[in-house]
């Protein structure tokens, strides 16, 4: 697979209600995906404020570390979310995710990178795996808030949960549901 499959999927679940993209950054995300498909709707959270002219992006200037604010549609982007713990200042995501009906992740884990914090693994783990898209710079994993069908965990998130507790650095390996 490849980061060109990532955007396509994403867009796709996007169409009909828009996203959030939490920890937007400078919106290279958001313009990849409204790419594919300029009716698509974006909202942009981040602590910076972030200008953008594009008519289908909204920016908003949002700390997360304080775990209030309204979400604009029913599905979160976490892309390379921050690995810092809310105690350092980093999201409240045990208070930010449950807004959401969907939450898609891109990061990676594996090859000693490390991709959110060990509140968000914790939290992740318990939604249900929709869809998986490996790749060697980053792995997608789509949630839903149903609660998780399988006991198996994957092995993105083995390896951001082993990397705030001191385990091994795992190798990259494709996941699969």
């Amino acid at each position: 697979m490849s980061i060109n499959a990532h955007i396509k999927y994403i867009a796709s679940l996007s169409k009909k209600q828009g996203i959030d993209d939490l920890g937007c950054g400078n919106l290279q995300r958001a313009y990849e995906i409204i790419g594919t498909d300029s009716t698509i709707r974006i909202h942009g959270f981040d602590k910076e404020y972030i200008q953008t002219d594009h008519k289908a992006i909204k920016t908003y200037q949002v700390d997360l570390s304080h775990g209030k604010f309204e979400s604009k549609s029913k599905i979160a982007l976490l892309a390379w979310p921050i690995n810092r713990p809310s105690s350092a200042g980093g999201p409240k995501w045990e208070s930010i995710l449950p807004q959401y009906t969907q939450v898609i992740y891109i990061g990676k884990n594996t090859d000693g990178m490390c991709c959110g914090s060990l509140e968000l693994w914790r939290y992740l783990i318990t939604l249900n795996v929709q869809a998986v898209i490996p790749d060697r710079q980053e792995t997608l994993i789509h949630y839903t808030t149903a609660p998780r069908v399988s006991s198996k965990t994957l092995i993105e998130e083995q390896s951001g949960i082993a990397a705030w507790l001191g385990g091994n650095i795992v190798a990259y390996v494709e996941d699969t549901i």
